[in-house]
């Protein structure tokens, strides 16, 4: 880590600056399909939609992970999404509003870029890290994210609120969306020359990869299958983040709009109360946990999880809410931490894009089942009892989730 010090402190950089552009962005698009467009099914099956893309890209992005170098990928993603959110921002502006239809693009394609960005990231942090800083490393990585997560959700809590609860100046109040994919297509441009500038040295061993897109998920599909209590383990640990991801992107804004009966700026500060949570598992998880198996750290996490979407089900006050935000967020961002340390630790450097786009698979098939059940009539209508979904789905993943470290 030594060696690599200015390079892994520019990725962070680089990493929180076009993080904030995806946060804003995510945040905002759903808002406006619930709050501005009234169409909370429209964006269900846009959500449903999306996810069926990421189904199909997710292993690719892997392969392409492993194949090309991870700083060329940051720096051909920054330039592209710029020029796409920039174009999105003029089309705003020419016309006086965001058609319906590009803010569902612009929301697909900030899905694709996570299903790139986030394994290339961390690809990139195993390339240059030594193994026994993996923890200290992954606790960086969240509380980066998730500090900008924080400033993500302030922003987005003023500027998607006419009356938003604290004095800010009336510039900063009731952006359009326009306005705010202008904002986010500078934050590409700033993250495209920090990652140009990174110079490093690779610490962790990775051969060429010359075979097809076929043979490499191929390859993938047969180092996991060669370990299944591995296979299990990165499907079943990642399914706090699938929850964490739908009640995020689907259940929460309709929850807060139509169940809580409140404004954008409750929305956007249980986001916030949620980014704190992460912050705070970022800087607590490593040293909790360090001399105990980080399996046993997992466990309690995601009963952590099943505890907040529980209260979620049977609150109906804000404050319940923002506590609840504030637990879950140490859940998925502890779980993140502590299982991103152990994969590190099992799966090779060469191989880890393709094995982590295997498990993003079983995540993205899960939230489709999610995605398509909270369309229905029943959960547009009774919106909180998608939480008791969620948390049944983690109890029964608690139970069947191994040790991946035992043998099989």
């Amino acid at each position: 880590m030594e060696t690599n010090r200015r390079a892994i402190f520019l990725l962070l950089s680089a990493n929180a600056i076009s993080g904030l552009s995806q946060g804003i962005c995510i945040l905002a698009i759903p808002w406006y399909f619930f709050h501005h467009l009234q169409q909370p099914q429209a964006f269900g099956y846009l959500y449903f939609t999306t996810t069926i893309v990421s189904f199909f890209w997710g292993p690719y992005a892997g392969t392409l992970v492993d194949k090309h170098d991870r700083k060329q990928l940051f720096i051909f993603l920054n330039a592209i999404y710029f020029f796409i959110l920039l174009t999105a921002s003029l089309i705003g502006f020419f016309t006086g509003r965001v058609p319906g239809a590009i803010a569902a693009l612009i929301f697909l394609l900030t899905y694709m870029n996570f299903n790139l960005h986030y394994p290339a990231m961390y690809a990139f942090a195993q390339e240059i890290t030594p193994p026994k800083r993996y923890m200290q490393v992954n606790s960086l990585i969240e509380i980066q994210g998730q500090a900008t997560s924080i400033i993500a959700g302030g922003i987005a809590a003023i500027l998607l609120s006419k009356e938003p609860p604290i004095p800010v100046p009336t510039y900063l109040q009731g952006w359009e969306l326009h306005h705010i994919f202008l904002l986010d297509a500078f934050t590409y441009a700033i993250a495209f020359f920090i990652v140009y500038t990174i110079q490093y040295i690779r610490v962790a061993e990775r051969r060429a990869v010359e075979e097809t897109i076929k043979e490499r998920l191929k390859e993938g599909f047969r180092y996991l299958i060669q370990r299944k209590r591995l296979m299990r383990f990165g499907m079943l640990s990642y399914v706090v983040f699938a929850t964490l991801i739908v009640q995020s992107q689907q259940l929460l804004p309709h929850y807060v709009s139509d169940y809580l009966k409140e404004d954008a700026y409750t929305y956007g500060f249980a986001e916030l109360s949620y980014a704190i949570g992460a912050l705070l598992a970022g800087v607590f998880v490593q040293r909790s946990f360090a001399k105990h198996h980080p399996y046993r750290g997992i466990q309690v996490l995601m009963i952590i999880a099943i505890a907040v979407y529980l209260s979620f089900a049977f609150s109906h006050n804000r404050w319940i809410v923002f506590l609840a935000s504030l637990l879950i967020g140490i859940s998925n961002a502890g779980t993140r931490i502590l299982r991103l340390s152990l994969l590190f630790a099992i799966i090779p450097n060469h191989i880890i894009g393709r094995a982590g786009s295997i498990f993003q698979w079983f995540n993205l098939s899960l939230r489709l089942l999610f995605i398509f059940t909270f369309t229905q009539a029943f959960f547009v209508e009774h919106v909180q009892y998608g939480y008791l979904v969620l948390a049944f789905t983690i109890f029964v993943a608690l139970l069947w989730l191994p040790d991946p470290r035992e043998r099989d």
